[in-house]
């Protein structure tokens, strides 16, 4: 078994008995799982670092996430998350800044992503307001060839054109976002390939001018 397998596995059956009795029942294989989470985790931010100075000094520690969900005002009360994830950027995994998202989950839900999510209200404007002023620079960005044939904008998007901004910009279509971020899914079967971390490195080196965009943009809005 692999060690992508050894997670996703641990995780299906986890969605199938998402309850403390089942939880406690199996905790080792919980815990093996996020070993291997650390260490997967561990080997990307060695790959990212060569490129990525922000974030070559990060350990998995830093960056993945607990699995307990906070049920206190969800109508959803299962205990566990059915999914691990680790959030790679300068911070870990409480950074507003924009970085490298991966998650993995069963079925097909298993992600790669990046730029913003979650955004309040100056964080929008600061994206929108750097999309507008630097349109050319942006569009190369998201019309570079291996971008385009790897990542989607997943974000929802207003039906009308924000206030202050032109319609017929070129730009226009991107300015509609409510949040910014970009993603890549990853079937099952992609754990099967040998090197599929490395790919993942690959994929957030082509991610990386648009985190830097976005990076740049909250920088210049306000120092975060």
């Amino acid at each position: 078994m692999t060690q992508a397998e050894i997670i996703l596995d641990f995780l299906k059956d986890l969605a199938a008995n998402n309850n403390r009795e089942w939880f406690a029942e199996h905790k080792p294989r919980y815990i093996a799982a996020a070993e291997v989470l650390g260490e997967v985790v561990d080997r990307l931010i060695a790959g990212l670092g060569a490129f990525d100075d922000d974030v070559k000094y990060l350990h998995a520690k830093d960056c993945t996430y607990r699995i307990y969900r906070d049920i206190r005002f969800s109508p959803d009360k299962s205990p566990y998350k059915r999914h691990m994830a680790a959030y790679i950027a300068r911070g870990g995994r409480k950074s507003i800044r924009p970085g490298y998202y991966f998650h993995l989950q069963p079925g097909g839900e298993s992600l790669l992503a990046g730029g913003l999510y979650c955004m309040d209200s100056k964080m929008v404007k600061a994206a929108r307001r750097a999309i507008n002023e630097n349109q050319e620079e942006f569009l190369e960005i998201v019309g570079e060839r291996s971008f385009k044939e790897n990542f989607v904008f997943a974000g929802d998007r207003l039906k009308r054109m924000p206030l202050g901004f032109e319609q017929d910009s070129s730009v226009a279509e991107y300015l509609k976002y409510k949040d910014f971020t970009v993603m890549h899914k990853l079937p099952d079967d992609f754990f099967n390939n040998e090197g599929w971390e490395n790919q993942i490195v690959e994929w957030c080196e082509v991610l990386k001018p648009y985190n830097d965009f976005m990076n740049a943009a909250l920088d210049d809005y306000y120092n975060v």
